[in-house]
């Protein structure tokens, strides 16, 4: 625990009550509940897991569209069961899939839940269809659907799927590019009584929008309570092109053959290209609507709005309250997805980048009842191994104080898969249920409210979990009401420095409240008001680096005699001191003098000469070192492993040598730790600073004769055609282009090795582009390494309407999609992908939705350039990476 210093030279605190700690702490309440990771059991590579989601009490349904057990995108669906007595990370009890499943189906787009049974779309079967499964807490294995959901007027790419909604056993389905009222109009369609039906169902009820016009996309979204549904145009012109709309429509038990609404919601500041409906909710008849481009923030940084009471409504309404960030910024997309709860709401931010490019996170907000206006969240969660091109939020859904977050993009074991989060929002609020024990587990979260345990209530327990991370901008309390005993906060993870005020019990007389630090941590605490009866457990050093001296506090204990609250010590900037178990007790003493001090070392060029890589260290005399290298750049602090022989100190004149053997690894990437004190490769010291640049290299094969897109990603003192590509073989080609014309200069050939280029061996490459090469030889493959070091400042492509642009990923990563590193899709953009390694292309459109083709979108590996052309004149930025002296990982 970091302290700025007491006025006292040493002081002891009996320490006798400690005994008691383990059992005291881990008195396991009947009521446990944790969080847990959801993952499928077969997931593999490309799949999107996580990208539907649905919650019901403690049983989850998770949406993987592109799994192909029946074929590519065939899909299926996963069924988790009793998760409230789970933890870690958790597989499905029931895989549901299609008995008609096929190529192309997309089954598992959507999904709902409802008791146990489930309803799962599948838009690209034949004409679109749902199915509905029934039972599944008394099912295992692998199983078939019971019902097959159709619309009695259904044609091809209808979409009939693409939204579903699930109620007692009454359905509702979306069809968001039905004709009835024009092209892509839009309807959905109502089914009653699943539970008793069997085979192949047509609808009961067909809804439409009245004002229903040509591409407004009505049934993109919707949501069913009870009998009364929620569906979201979210094309709809009201409010400008494509701003949005949604529609409410009550009592369709009641009702028969077509019907409209009954209630038509807008967005009071609704504006063009909004795209209000993209998600929706309903719970009794309030709702929650999703606008993820509406730009109070900057451009599609996104909002949501909650209306109230629709049931008392008609016409046209707006907004009771509207709901944003306060964090937000542009391309966020808060309300990609929203889920709502009494009156509390979920709301997903699939491309916020806390954690990395589209990390994603997701936004809670409590009581909107009682609320008006504009409101900013209380939580902020996020996945605690959150990282670039993750999507968390994508999909989200909660029931009572329980949640599911999807996060189709997540890794296991560095392959992207995808993951769902499941947790019990009063671990991060307010847990005062009595005789229960929650836990982060997993989640990270940002409070800006009070973080409290107990309060009417005893024996409730939250821990913050080792991996996980808190950040409370309001206060912390534990215990903190008469008769609220026996509750305790342990802080086994990272909180925010500085720590908040701290009320552990209550003055009004409470006993056995504990906050607990049950692992070494660094925090600088503010204030602690500990009250009579109650307890603070430690298990840290209190330990402060000259170059953090930033905070006051104080240590507050409640005289039981005098009723007052009185310090037992304040500490200041002046002095330094060190608490440390000893004993028996807490021991204060005085910090001993500082030595030398760890600073960030910075990285040359990595040089490469056979299979020994060559690195020269700029650093600070006395430090020692020691090299890690990643193969994901930007990996979580897991994926960084010591380099065996690069240990050592850095020499009285400040630099260092680092010479190692290259691992069998395409790419790799290299930061330098050090440290105040020898480091064995084993242990990163508490003192460690991480350099302040990033070296790497990867290499890209292009076998005999073969032809590839090759891009430069890394900066390096080589920059000419003869300098990154001296490996190249003789009769080898080299093509680069005129990025200010987009002409293509001549080829530079090379004649023989060892005899030079013609036509511009001189001739740059930039940084950030792509060059055409092919290997001159017949019969031999050959690969290239480049080296150098990672760019990490922001880069700017200016795009010409019209003109075919050879380009790249500025700096080596893999992407999935080119949303991840800035772009942003615009109708008619489209990208050629090299095919092979011939002269062969598959080419992404961008449609006039400004949707990717069925396909998806395009992905690129390290080194690997296309050609993408703007359907308008625009700068396509690609964003900074960020680094930091005090973490490994990169963002």
């Amino acid at each position: 625990m970091k302290i700025p210093k007491t006025n006292t030279n040493t002081g002891v605190i009996p320490r006798a009550f400690l005994a008691a700690l383990a059992a005291a702490a881990l008195a396991a309440s009947p009521h446990k509940t944790i969080a847990s990771t959801l993952t499928a059991s077969d997931g593999v590579s490309a799949n999107r897991f996580g990208r539907s989601v649905s919650l019901l009490a403690d049983n989850a349904l998770v949406g993987d569209a592109y799994s192909k057990d029946n074929g590519l995108y065939s899909g299926s669906a996963y069924y988790y069961k009793g998760l409230d007595a789970k933890s870690g990370t958790v597989n499905q009890n029931v895989k549901l899939l299609l008995s008609d499943g096929a190529t192309n189906d997309y089954f598992g787009y959507s999904v709902s839940l409802s008791a146990d049974n489930a309803l799962v779309g599948a838009y690209y079967n034949s004409k679109g269809s749902a199915y509905y499964f029934k039972g599944l807490n008394a099912k295992s294995g692998t199983v078939y659907q019971d019902v097959k959901l159709l619309a009695s007027d259904g044609v091809a790419i209808d979409r009939f799927g693409y939204s579903v909604s699930l109620s007692a056993d009454n359905a509702l389905v979306g069809a968001h590019q039905d004709d009835d009222m024009g092209t892509n109009s839009g309807s959905a369609y109502y089914f009653r009584g699943l539970n008793d039906k069997s085979g192949t169902v047509y609808q009961n009820v067909k809804l439409l929008a009245s004002d229903g016009a040509y591409m407004d996309h009505f049934g993109w979204s919707a949501s069913l309570s009870a009998d009364n549904a929620l569906v979201g145009a979210y094309y709809d012109d009201d409010n400008g092109t494509d701003s949005g709309s949604a529609y409410y429509f009550k009592g369709l038990n009641a009702k028969s053959g077509t019907v409209n609404q009954d209630v038509k919601l807008l967005a009071s500041d609704g504006a063009a290209n909004d795209e209000f409906g993209h998600s929706v909710s309903l719970l009794a008849d309030n709702a929650l609507v999703g606008a993820y481009r509406h730009g109070e923030k900057g451009t599609d940084s996104g909002s949501a709005y909650y209306f109230k009471g629709l049931n008392d409504k008609s016409g046209t309404v707006y907004q009771d309250v509207k709901l944003l960030a306060s964090d937000g910024v542009a391309i966020d997309r808060f309300g990609y997805s929203v889920s709502l709860s009494a009156d509390n709401a979920l709301v997903g931010a699939t491309f916020d980048d806390d954690k990395g490019f589209y990390s994603g996170s997701a936004y809670y907000f409590k009581g909107l009842n009682a609320k008006s206006g504009t409101v900013n969240e209380d939580v902020k969660l996020l996945a605690s191994d959150g990282a670039i091109q993750n999507w968390f939020g994508y999909s989200v859904s909660m029931d009572g104080n329980r949640f599911v977050i999807g996060a189709w993009g997540a890794k296991i074991n560095n392959v992207s898969v995808g993951k769902a989060y499941y947790g019990d929002i009063r671990a991060f609020t307010t847990l005062d249920a009595g005789d229960t024990s929650l836990a982060t587990d997993g989640l990270s979260f940002v409070s800006n409210g009070v973080w409290a345990v107990g309060g009417t209530t005893s024996n409730n327990t939250v821990t913050l979990s080792a991996s996980d991370s808190a950040t409370i901008n309001g206060s912390i309390t534990i215990g903190y009401g008469e008769g609220s005993n026996n509750n305790a906060l342990v802080i086994s993870g990272a909180m925010s420095t500085p720590l908040p005020t701290v009320y552990v019990g209550a003055p009004s007389g409470s006993t056995g409240n504990r906050l607990i630090f049950d692992q070494p941590s660094s925090i600088t605490p503010t204030t602690i008001y500990l009250c009579d009866g109650s307890e603070l457990h430690l298990k840290i050093s209190w330990d402060i680096g000259y170059d953090n001296f930033a905070y006051y506090g104080r240590l507050i204990v409640r005289n039981p005699t005098s009723g007052n609250y009185e310090p037992v010590f304040e500490y200041n900037q002046y002095d330094m001191l060190t608490v440390e178990a000893e004993d028996g007790y807490l021991v204060i003493r005085p910090k001993a003098a500082a030595g030398v001090v760890a600073t960030a070392a910075t990285l040359g060029e990595p040089s490469i000469s056979g299979n020994t890589v060559t690195m020269d260290v700029l650093g600070t005399v006395g430090n020692y070192y020691a090299l890690y290298a990643s193969q994901d750049l930007l990996g979580n602090a897991a994926s960084w492993s010591f380099v065996s022989g690069t240990a050592g100190q850095v020499a009285s004149d400040g630099t260092a040598t680092l010479t190692f053997t290259k691992s069998a690894a395409t790419a790799e990437f290299y930061r330098l730790v050090t440290s105040a004190t020898a480091l064995d490769g084993t242990t990163i010291n508490a003192d460690a600073k991480y350099s302040s640049n990033v070296a790497g290299r990867y290499a890209v094969t292009i076998p005999a004769n073969g032809l590839k897109l090759i891009s430069q990603q890394l900066i390096s003192s080589k920059t000419t055609v003869q300098q990154l590509f001296a490996a190249l073989p003789n009769r080898s080609m080299v093509t680069v282009q005129n990025i200010e014309t987009g002409e293509f200069y001549p080829a530079s050939v090379r004649a023989s090795i060892g005899a030079g280029w013609s036509n511009g061996g001189d001739r740059a490459v930039q940084s950030g582009y792509a060059v055409v090469a092919r290997n001159g030889s017949t019969s031999a493959a050959v690969t290239l390494d480049f080296a150098g070091i990672v760019p990490v400042a922001a880069k700017t492509y200016t795009i010409v309407a019209g003109r075919e642009l050879l380009m790249g990923v500025q700096y080596p990563v893999a992407v999935i999609a080119p949303e991840t590193v800035g772009y942003v899709r615009a109708r008619l953009d489209s990208f050629n992908k090299q095919s092979g390694a011939d002269d062969v292309y598959i080419t992404y459109v961008v449609n006039t939705f400004s949707n990717w083709p069925a396909g998806g979108a395009p992905a690129f590996g390290i080194g690997e350039g296309f050609y993408f052309t703007g359907n308008t004149s625009k700068t396509w930025v690609q964003p900074a990476l960020t680094l930091s002296e005090d973490s490994i990982e990169i963002e």
